[in-house]
């Protein structure tokens, strides 16, 4: 049986994001951080509510192609972040906001990926602490939108943003190590892309 690794996920994860931004380009950030960006961390984390919550299995997607998928939008939301505040990014980062801005290209995500310490834990624990990064970030960014609400600071984002990014990864080493022949097929899926 397959097992996975940090490093194993997070070079998959790196190359799965390469495939797709081929074919997707800028349409993760075209309109800005509340309709796009936020939109797709949303929608793979409630993906995640439903099969981790509410225990309803999906069709379409399976559970470790959802987790990845919130780990890879949270990089690209930190590559975001540093091209709008670089010196906010900064004070909370390593790697720099040089090194991670987004530049259109997989370079930025690949730095943000190679940058990720995963935390250790079982699918209840690595979860809970998705949840404990996705809430706040979730609270903040609908404030922001209303009319006299609350601004999350570009610091406390970029905190956030890095929480949700390694808490996700360690969902997802999680979940390789509850169902390893899922592993198997989610890595045979991403080293057969071209």
């Amino acid at each position: 049986m397959e097992t996975l690794d940090s490093t194993t996920a997070l070079d998959l994860l790196a190359r799965l994001h390469a495939h797709k931004n081929a074919g997707y380009g800028n349409a993760w950030r075209k309109r800005g951080e509340l309709l796009s960006i936020f939109t797709n961390l949303a929608r793979k984390y409630d993906r995640l509510v439903v099969a981790l919550d509410e225990g309803t299995d999906s069709t379409d997607e399976r559970i470790l192609d959802t987790a990845g998928d919130l780990c890879v939008y949270a990089a690209k939301y930190l590559t975001w972040l540093a091209e709008r505040s670089p010196e906010d990014f900064n004070a909370v980062s390593t790697p720099s906001a040089e090194d991670c801005a987004d530049q259109g290209d997989a370079g930025a995500v690949n730095v943000v990926l190679n940058a990720i310490e995963v935390p250790a834990g079982d699918v209840a624990r690595s979860w809970a602490s998705v949840k404990a990064a996705f809430e706040p970030l979730e609270t903040g960014l609908i404030e922001q939108s209303e009319v006299g609400g609350g601004v999350l600071s570009w610091q406390r984002k970029t905190q956030l943003a890095w929480e949700l990014a390694a808490s996700s990864a360690g969902l997802l080493l999680a979940l390789g190590a509850r169902d390893r022949e899922e592993v198997k097929k989610w890595r045979a899926e991403i080293e057969a892309m071209k």
